[in-house]
């Protein structure tokens, strides 16, 4: 029994053929293992195991809590100084589930805004001392006054 010979040409349709497919399956894979994320922070949230839910957001989409808080979330659980495109890759894995695909940009945008978290190189950011340490941010101890000062009142 002879083999079948195959050209080149042949092989080359055939590669391509699969390396779409393989595309299409990468592409689906990410869609389910976002759903499976949403799945699971639905299953802690009912057994009592997440923070707060919000309601259904625009689209159906679920969140839990807001941006301010999934961007302390995952600040707080990394001693590296990261930008708002690391920041929103890794927003799934504390439970904070968006369809924006400017989410970066509203990352960047609240980094920028809040004193909460700290500049420390272009582009990269952590949060402030007074956040990291669990004190609110922007309260001060309330102090004695000076030794030779008068106090008021």
């Amino acid at each position: 029994m002879a083999g079948k010979t195959v050209s080149i040409a042949e092989l080359k349709k055939e590669l391509a053929k699969r390396e779409q497919t393989l595309e299409k399956l990468e592409a689906r894979r990410k869609k389910l293992a976002t759903e499976l994320r949403k799945v699971e922070a639905d299953i802690a949230q009912v057994k009592g195991e997440s923070k707060e839910r919000l309601e259904p957001a625009v689209g159906g989409q679920r969140e839990t809590g807001t941006l301010r808080q999934a961007v302390a979330a995952v600040l707080a659980g990394t001693r590296e100084a990261l930008g708002p495109k690391d920041i929103a890759g890794r927003l799934p894995d504390v439970g904070y589930v968006s369809r924006s695909k400017s989410l970066p940009v509203m990352v960047g945008q609240l980094l920028s805004g809040l004193s909460e978290f700290r500049r420390v190189a272009r582009g990269k950011y952590r949060l402030s001392r007074s956040r990291r340490a669990g004190t609110a941010a922007g309260k001060r101890k309330e102090t004695a006054p000076a030794a030779g000062k008068k106090s008021e009142g």
